[in-house]
């Protein structure tokens, strides 16, 4: 990998980084509603939290948590 020392340090690379950051953040939060909104449906299908994870390309944990906070 190419070091340049102090390249971390230029407000062009903070800028640029910050600029991914929340881009990716965005993604995500995109992402974990499209899953709470397609849940309730595999669920409802009679699909396993195994099968929803492998679908949703999740943790198994994550389909388990969502699935019990829609519940309450």
């Amino acid at each position: 990998m190419l070091k340049l020392p102090g390249l971390k340090k230029t407000k062009v690379y903070q800028e640029a980084w910050e600029e991914g950051y929340q881009k990716g953040r965005e993604e995500g939060r995109e992402e974990g509603k499209l899953a709470q909104l397609i849940l309730p449906k595999l669920l409802q299908r009679g699909d396993s939290l195994e099968e929803i994870a492998d679908l949703l390309e999740l943790e198994v944990e994550v389909v388990r948590e969502m699935s019990q906070q829609q519940k309450q």
